[in-house]
């Protein structure tokens, strides 16, 4: 197909030749030849149109796009993720918890309080009808005897003939007991023996206010912590009771009870 520089040459040539004017028919072919003629374009001239792009093509690329940007979510929103969003929060480490406060322990109920070691005999009692004193824990109670003691070497709790000195919190597992009574044809070296082997226990030589007597050896059992001692053909029984098994009321802690101990037979009533 003729392009623009063979036209060019072939119109030149022409007009070098001899006439300057063409034929009708030459002109019209011209013409019809310009306007099937495909023109050279400039380089960087953008091209005449514009390739549309199937619409079927745009579908595909956006759903491509929409997938892609789906899974890149769920793998940043994942828990075995180890990357967090970008601009999201950062990672806070879960603090351990505090273990809760040991709940306070109950106050002991006053029958299972324990007792003193050795309490301190800042109290006295002074028996009218047996004629005796002896020192006791100040805040122990008194019931004072009302009768005459028959002499049986180990009185009840509560008996009317004996004076009682009791812990006011447990009683009738805690207590002192103190008794007179006048020894008539009895030998008074002889008496306090008697009594202690009527309790089957072992003795052992005492002294009470300068008055001779004896005294259960061993504490392992009640019925042995116990005195007996003669003054002015009267006899006396001391008596200490314990079956709490709490610490503080041993041999020492009666030892102790019997060196305040003042004999007093003539202020006795029988």
């Amino acid at each position: 197909m003729t392009d623009e520089r063979n036209f060019d040459r072939i119109a030149r040539a022409f007009m070098a030749e001899g006439t300057t004017q063409l034929a009708d028919r030459v002109l019209e072919r011209s013409l019809a030849d310009v306007h099937h003629t495909r023109q050279r374009r400039a380089l960087l001239r953008a091209p005449w149109r514009t390739p549309v792009m199937n619409i079927y093509a745009k579908l595909a690329a956006t759903a491509v796009v929409v997938v892609a940007i789906g899974a890149l979510g769920v793998w940043f929103l994942s828990p075995g993720s180890s990357s967090a969003p970008v601009g999201g929060p950062p990672a806070v480490s879960a603090s351990p918890e505090e273990p809760p406060p040991s709940s306070a322990s109950p106050e002991p109920s006053p029958s299972s309080a324990p007792l003193r070691t050795q309490a301190p005999l800042s109290g006295s009692f002074t028996s009218t009808r047996h004629g005796i004193s002896l020192a006791t824990p100040a805040e122990w109670t008194t019931q004072p005897a009302t009768e005459t003691w028959d002499g049986r070497p180990f009185p009840t709790h509560g008996d009317p003939d004996v004076d009682l000195i009791q812990d006011p919190v447990h009683q009738g597992e805690l207590w002192l007991m103190v008794a007179s009574r006048p020894l008539d044809a009895a030998d008074a070296d002889q008496w306090p023996a008697d009594q202690l082997a009527a309790l089957e226990c072992v003795p052992m030589p005492l002294s009470v206010d300068g008055a001779t007597g004896l005294i259960g050896a061993t504490f392992d059992r009640t019925d042995c912590s116990a005195a007996f001692v003669t003054a002015s053909g009267r006899g006396y029984m001391i008596r200490l009771y314990d079956s709490t098994g709490l610490p503080g009321y041993d041999r020492a802690w009666f030892d102790g009870v019997l060196a305040t101990v003042d004999l007093r037979p003539e202020d006795a009533v029988d």
